[in-house]
């Protein structure tokens, strides 16, 4: 019995011994990092490379400490999914986008360059919210293009700013909300004799009947009227946004949700109706009305700085909450929590 005490003593020591040595090494790995990477790498640790944009004027791909610059967002792919942009992108960029080696006083304003089809409702109202909160933080204008498609959550996340440009063979439009679809196999599970049991607690947990007969009237299932109800809301907040954005160039309530729904347009149609502010626009076009909204001098010197996901960074071995921890001490504990849902962002005060 002894014997066997002691080597379960021994493996469980032995195990102990290795957690301990690599949660060592990986402290050391952070820690190597913050000493030895330079000023505009200091941000790989966390997932981010930045980068500076060549332009029409400056070429430079070195960043330049000296000069104002431009922040650019890419909001592309499907919105807060896999491949695409999520709002916790969206929340680093701007955190790190005025902390060192960047001088926030330098800063002069965000271009969103954006070809996406949409996606979530959080990510894209948390995306929104948090580039609205930013804009009105630092006072510095948003302009946003569009090289490709900009409809549902990626419009959604354009309202933000306050001029829209596009190509002329881009996309634009289709506000609104989508869920689905729900699927029924009765029949076919029937055929094949495969039956299922669903377990639910509550009246009218179960969403909707997978494996079993619809109703005649399953349209009005309560559980489906509270996922309309829910897409109803979600959808009257994004009207009142697009609205809100847009009524100076003639969007209104009742010509969104009875005339245009969640049509798209091409680009004259959209310049058309309220959507955009040019549709035949270059993203250096973009460019120059922002610098020209922004406190710069029409010949003044600037650069164009992005953020890149970095391919491997001591994020994959990290969750986000402990990121988002070595975060804030790394940075400073001069943090607001906003919170939206699930989803939260800070803002460096």
């Amino acid at each position: 019995m002894n014997g066997h005490e002691s080597i379960w003593k021994s493996a469980l020591r032995s195990f102990l011994k290795a957690i301990v040595s690599m949660f060592g090494i990986l402290i050391g790995l952070i820690a190597i990092s913050a000493v030895f990477n330079s000023d505009t790498s200091r941000f790989a640790a966390y997932g981010l490379k930045m980068a500076v944009v060549p332009t029409e004027r400056n070429s430079n791909t070195m960043y330049d400490p000296t000069l104002p610059y431009f922040l650019q967002i890419s909001i592309d792919d499907v919105i807060g999914m896999q491949n695409g942009i999520a709002s916790e992108d969206v929340d680093r960029m701007l955190r790190y986008a005025i902390k060192a080696p960047l001088n926030v006083n330098n800063l002069k304003g965000i271009i969103l360059n954006i070809n996406s089809p949409g996606g979530t409702v959080t990510d894209s109202d948390s995306i929104y919210r948090a580039l609205k909160a930013f804009r009105q933080k630092q006072n510095v204008p948003v302009f946003a293009y569009v090289n490709g498609i900009c409809a549902s959550g990626a419009y959604y996340i354009a309202c933000a700013a306050e001029q829209i440009f596009t190509s002329p063979i881009s996309i634009i439009g289709s506000v609104g909300v989508l869920t689905g679809p729900f699927f029924n196999v009765e029949g076919l599970a029937s055929k094949y004799g495969v039956k299922a049991v669903t377990l639910s607690m509550g009246k009218d947990k179960e969403a909707f009947p997978f494996l079993e007969k619809l109703p005649d009237n399953y349209e009005n299932l309560p559980s489906l009227n509270g996922w309309k109800t829910c897409m109803g809301a979600m959808y009257a907040i994004f009207v009142d946004i697009v609205v809100a954005a847009r009524t100076a160039q003639g969007i209104t309530k009742e010509k969104l949700t009875g005339e245009y729904g969640a049509q798209i347009f091409p680009p004259d149609l959209a310049h058309k109706y309220g959507y955009i502010d040019n549709g035949n626009a270059t993203y250096f076009d973009c460019v120059s009305a922002l610098v020209k909204k922004s406190d710069l001098a029409d010949d003044a010197n600037f650069q164009i700085i992005t953020f890149n996901e970095n391919a491997w960074t001591l994020r994959s071995f990290l969750s986000m909450r402990l990121m988002t921890w070595l975060e804030m001490v790394t940075f400073g504990s001069q943090a607001r929590y906003l919170g939206c849902n699930d989803k939260f962002f800070y803002i460096l005060e």
